[in-house]
């Protein structure tokens, strides 16, 4: 099986607001997401960086999480789903993001922060081993 990646840049478009929500959702499909969802900035001193929401009636806290410089988050889409395993897979590039909105069901600051972690793991120390040119 091989992947193949078209990311044509004229087609590309800037994601208008990005969600990582704590639960699965089955579907795919389009959705009116902003006449729905409506996070609130919190007005508290301490707590001037925590968005709150709600979702199918539980409440959310959430923060954003900025790329961080020198990188973007990307968005491919598979128009097509292969048949079994071994046939060929096309994704498509369809957006771009610089930051999007980690959501918690439980406070931000007792929740285990792993997309976080793992988004500045990655950026500070796994990326430049992978692509830092071999010196022999």
């Amino acid at each position: 099986m091989s992947i193949k990646v078209n990311c044509d840049k004229h087609l590309l478009l800037e994601a208008s607001a990005l969600n990582h929500m704590p639960c699965t959702i089955d579907g795919n499909e389009k959705a009116n997401v902003s006449t729905y969802f409506r996070p609130q900035q919190t007005s508290q001193n301490s707590l001037k960086n925590v968005l709150r929401s709600s979702f199918r009636g539980r409440p959310l806290e959430g923060k954003t999480i900025n790329i961080p410089d020198g990188y973007v988050g990307l968005i491919f889409e598979e128009k097509r789903k292969p048949f079994s395993e071994d046939e060929d897979r096309t994704l498509d590039l369809t957006h771009s993001f610089d930051c999007f909105q980690q959501w918690y069901l439980d406070s931000q600051y007792l929740s285990k922060n792993t997309v976080q972690g793992a988004c500045e793991t990655w950026t500070r120390h796994i990326a430049a081993a992978i692509h830092e040119p071999i010196e022999e």
